[in-house]
């Protein structure tokens, strides 16, 4: 091969390597960006499929699982209040509020609602319809969601309280709390509404 044929191969062999180089570099600055980070507040349901939550939604969100079983809406205004700022939220309370017949169930979701209304995405997960405890507060709490949903653009619903007796294997036999499949279940749910967002 002449000299001229070498330096030209070599030019060619040096374009390449720059070109793979700069090639690389571009994935790994796309990658580096940060994943948004999302709050899921909850009673036992939460605690319940927190393994599920995590795994599910781990792959797109900073994810956050706060499952206080036994706990109503407004045990939990102080998690609420101290999240960091700018982030999504799956609310998964109400449950409790139902089962407990409280009285101050309007004004305590009120309270909810303020507390998240000016973040840029809410979650509401929708309580069970046939919960042991008063049925008027569970339709009632689950209407005032979807009031709120049609409402206000930055908040959805997770229709959990109708979808969670679609499938008898998706709850355990207290009829309350999801198997392994119907946290999966839920964790799908959730992920769902969260794309509303995105």
């Amino acid at each position: 091969m002449s000299g001229v044929g070498r330096r030209h191969l070599r030019r060619v062999l040096a374009a390449i390597v720059i070109g793979c180089s700069v090639a690389l570099v571009v994935p790994e600055t796309a990658h580096a960006l940060p994943k948004p980070r999302v709050d899921v507040i909850g009673d036992s349901i939460t605690y319940t499929a927190n393994s599920e939550i995590l795994t599910t939604l781990k792959k797109q969100f900073k994810v956050y699982v706060s499952g206080r079983p036994g706990t109503w809406m407004a045990q939990n205004f102080t998690t609420i209040a101290h999240a960091p700022p700018a982030g999504d939220w799956v609310i998964e309370l109400g449950t409790n509020d139902v089962g407990d017949d409280n009285a101050n169930w309007a004004s305590d979701f009120a309270t909810e609602v303020s507390l998240v209304a000016n973040d840029q995405c809410v979650a509401l997960v929708t309580v069970g319809t046939r919960l042991p405890g008063n049925d008027a507060v569970a339709r009632g709490l689950d209407a005032a969601m979807a009031a709120v949903v049609s409402a206000q653009h930055n908040f959805h619903l997770v229709p959990w309280g109708t979808i969670e007796y679609k499938n008898p294997r998706w709850l355990l036999p207290d009829h309350v709390h999801p198997t392994a499949s119907g946290a999966q279940k839920l964790a799908d749910l959730e992920w769902a509404a969260l794309q509303n967002c995105q």
